[in-house]
């Protein structure tokens, strides 16, 4: 028969051994859980990278659409030649919502002009020629004004004529676009 000392020595060996057993076979398993891996470190490491560019992507987003609010412009991402489309179409819009009959667009070589430092920007000179009574000639120069396209008028040439046995006024209207960098 076993001692009560020998008794409570196989109850503690008992109850040590498994605890023991776990704490060592488990207990590295569980720090390299928490601590993590090289690989999980590096996944980390390219998460926050991935998130921070995230992060100021979103902020010159905001910043950029508060700009074009405060400019009245319109960023577009597309070629060149669709923002020019965009741009003749719109003026054709404005034509007919102000009454004015164009005859003719004519468009120029583009040009390049240096904004600061060695960036540049495309611009491409439009000539229009139109017919339009005085207050659709003023009503049509106003809507070319507010288009969101980043837009200069140059110069305005009149001529008065009779068209329709109503004095008319002739008139081509030189103007400059601003043509954004196509997205890549």
């Amino acid at each position: 028969m076993l001692s009560e000392r020998d008794r409570r020595a196989l109850v503690f060996l008992g109850i040590a051994a498994p605890v023991l057993l776990i704490a060592l076979y488990v207990g590295p398993q569980i720090t390299s859980l928490l601590s993590g891996s090289v690989e999980q470190s590096q996944k980390q490491s390219r998460f926050h990278s991935i998130y921070g560019k995230m992060r100021n992507f979103e902020n010159w987003q905001k910043e950029l659409e508060q700009k074009q609010a405060d400019l009245h412009i319109q960023v577009s991402n597309t070629s060149d030649d669709h923002q020019v489309d965009a741009f003749v179409k719109a003026v054709e819009d404005a034509g007919r919502r102000a009454k004015v009959q164009i005859s003719h667009f004519r468009q120029l070589p583009r040009k390049l002009k240096a904004v600061s430092g060695s960036k540049k920007v495309a611009t491409q000179t439009v000539l229009i020629d139109f017919v339009a009574q005085w207050p659709s000639l003023v009503t049509f120069v106003k809507e070319i004004e507010g288009m969101t396209v980043p837009v200069v008028i140059d110069q305005i040439s009149l001529t008065k004529r009779i068209a329709e046995n109503k004095p008319a006024i002739s008139a081509t209207l030189q103007l400059h676009i601003y043509l954004f960098p196509e997205a890549a």
